[in-house]
Parts: C-alpha cells; sequence; structure tokens
C-alpha cells in the first residue's frame, strides 16, 4: 500500500500494525510477473537503487516506508503491491521486510479488486513515482477486455457505446486515477483506443485513400483517378470525400460551389462515410447517412454540376449488414 493508505488504515483501525502487519524475509516472497504488480513496463528498477540506500541508512522504519501487500500462497506470501521496496530491501540486505494481508482479508483471490488496487496504490505524492501514461493505457484495456469495467459501470459497450465511453471514462478518472494530473479527457481516449478492436469488428472504416480506392472500384463511373478534386478529374468526375456530417456545411459547399463556378463541364461526386467510430451504432450511423443526403439535396437543388453521392459500406454483421464489396448510390 501506499503511505496515504497505510496513515490512513491506522486512523481508522486501532493497533492496525499489530492485526495485520508482520516482518517477512524479502527473499520468501513470491514474485508473480502477471500479478506482483500493474506496471505496464514491469517493476520501475530505476528506483530499486535509491529506495535500497535509504533503507541501508534508515531501516525498514515504519516512519517512511507502508507495509507492502501480500496474498497467502501456500508456504509462502505473493507479493501483491510493493515490488520496490522489496526488492530494495532484498539490495539492501534487509533480514526482513513488513508486509500486511489487510487487503487480502478484503479481496481474497479476486483479481479485478487485486487490479484496481495496485493502480491506486501506484500513485504517490511524488507523481514521478506514480501511474504513467503506460501504466494507465494498460490498465484500461484490460478492464475494458475483461470486461471488468462492464460489471462496475452495469451495462456492456454494445448497448450503448457512446454512453460507456462517457460514464466509463468517468469511472476510471474518479475509482482509479482521482490525484492523477491525467484529465477524464484523457482517459476517455485510452479507453476509446481499448475499443478499437471492438469496433473493428463491427464496423469498416477508411482512410482517404481506401475510400477512393473503394470508390474507383465498385462505382462503375469509369473514374480511375487516384486522387480527389478537379486536377485529377477523370472521365468527367471530380471525387469530393466526406468522412463526417460536423464540417459538411462549410467544407463540402464551399467546394461545391467551387466546382460548380470553375469547372461547369464535369461532375462533382460525393463519396460519404463516416470515421469517428468509438461510440457508433446501426442507428446512429443511418441517421449520419440520412443528413448527408438532405444536405445533398439542399445543394443539388442550388447547384447544376453534382453527379451522386455515394455511402460506402461499413456495418460488418447484424441485421443492417452491408456488402464490404460494393457501394450505394443514394442520389
Amino acid at each position: 500500500m501506499n503511505k496515504e493508505t497505510y496513515q490512513e488504515l491506522k486512523a481508522q483501525i486501532p493497533n492496525f500494525d499489530a492485526l495485520y502487519v508482520r516482518d517477512v524475509d524479502p527473499k520468501s516472497l513470491i514474485f508473480d510477473p502477471h500479478t506482483s504488480q500493474i506496471r505496464a513496463k514491469g517493476h520501475v528498477t530505476k528506483n530499486v537503487p535509491p529506495m535500497a540506500s535509504v533503507i541501508q541508512q534508515r531501516g525498514m522504519s515504519t516512519t517512511h516506508l507502508p507495509p507492502v501487500s501480500v496474498r497467502p500462497s501456500g508456504p509462502a506470501d505473493e507479493l501483491k503491491e510493493g515490488a520496490t521496496r522489496t526488492l530494495a530491501a532484498m539490495k539492501a540486505g534487509a533480514p526482513t521486510i513488513r508486509a500486511s494481508d489487510y487487503h487480502y482479508q478484503l479481496f481474497g483471490n479476486d483479481n479485478w479488486k487485486w487490479k484496481k488496487f495496485q493502480a491506486t496504490q501506484n500513485e504517490h505524492d511524488d507523481t514521478k513515482q506514480g501511474n504513467t501514461d503506460d501504466d494507465i493505457t494498460s490498465f484500461v484495456k484490460e478492464a475494458f477486455d475483461s470486461g471488468d469495467l462492464a460489471k462496475e459501470l452495469g451495462f456492456k459497450y454494445h448497448s450503448d457505446p457512446a454512453k460507456f465511453l462517457t460514464d466509463g471514462a468517468k469511472w476510471i478518472k474518479t475509482n482509479i486515477y482521482p490525484t492523477h494530473p491525467r484529465t477524464t479527457r484523457f482517459m476517455r481516449s485510452e479507453l476509446e483506443a481499448a475499443t478499437a478492436s471492438t469496433v473493428s469488428n463491427l464496423y469498416i472504416n477508411y482512410t482517404d485513400a481506401t475510400a477512393l480506392d473503394h470508390f474507383r472500384k465498385y462505382s462503375a463511373t469509369g473514374c480511375t483517378s487516384t486522387a480527389v478534386g478537379p486536377d485529377a478529374a477523370t472521365n468527367n468526375i471530380i471525387v469530393r470525400l466526406v468522412k463526417t456530417t460536423s464540417r459538411i456545411k462549410p467544407n463540402l459547399s464551399g467546394y461545391a460551389v467551387f466546382d460548380d463556378d470553375d469547372y461547369p463541364h464535369l461532375k462533382t461526386h460525393v463519396v460519404f462515410w463516416h470515421d469517428s467510430l468509438s461510440s457508433i451504432t446501426d442507428a446512429k450511423l443511418q441517421q449520419y447517412r440520412l443528413d448527408m443526403t438532405n444536405l445533398y439535396d439542399q445543394l443539388d437543388k442550388k447547384l447544376n454540376n453534382l453527379g451522386g453521392l455515394w455511402v460506402l459500406p461499413q456495418i460488418r454483421g447484424g441485421a443492417n449488414k452491408e456488402n464490404p464489396l460494393s457501394i450505394n448510390r443514394v442520389r
């Protein structure tokens, strides 16, 4: 446990040390590379020598080092938190180290409870010793992949992706990293990254290059260009790519008016997909497409050169599954 937790427990529980803390040989503790700590890159070995030096000078005093946390495991104890202290004690030649089984009595063998505890105990007054960005990334991904975060929130990602990302980021910040300088927005970005593989199993995304290539292959328009804009027009076709509805009006309207004024002999074809998929559902995607169609229709009433609105397939499965080797001309 970290110093803050130790002081809180001592204040809350009379005779905490007598009840829950004992001296053990640091060499006897079991180190498991997967469960002894939660650091993404393993033990912070650079902190071992300076701590060993402090131990040699001051011993394993209760005034400067809280006890490590252990879980009984057969004839020995498994280290669950306090790897740096243990390694430093061994390096310093300390015959014993103070260990507590208090949290074992709370958590038992519940790995998720231990993971949460380990992450919170990595936070210290000295932020240089606290959780790194890599540690947060690792924790968030494991929390999502294991389903434990969904259990904490009471619902699964698939049921409401947007709410899951919002509530999940708040839960992680509030319960695991409340004093960490990283914000809830950062936690959300980490959670979005953790959902990426799940999203990719449900939806197809595109880059500008792959979107244009898809249009060229499946639209049957005769477009052979591998670039966008009037300078790359082939078969009298100008291609404009739109990948989000948020910038349609300023961007697409400007391009369409420009094309209509300067290249009246060419037809502008609009290729649409939605590239922000972390909180997408089939219904939201269909609504984005409807919004795009309505905006296209508004432009089409004012301009003469629009040649078609094309929607790229993005739904991989379910009732609304789309053929990935096709393209839908909606206008």
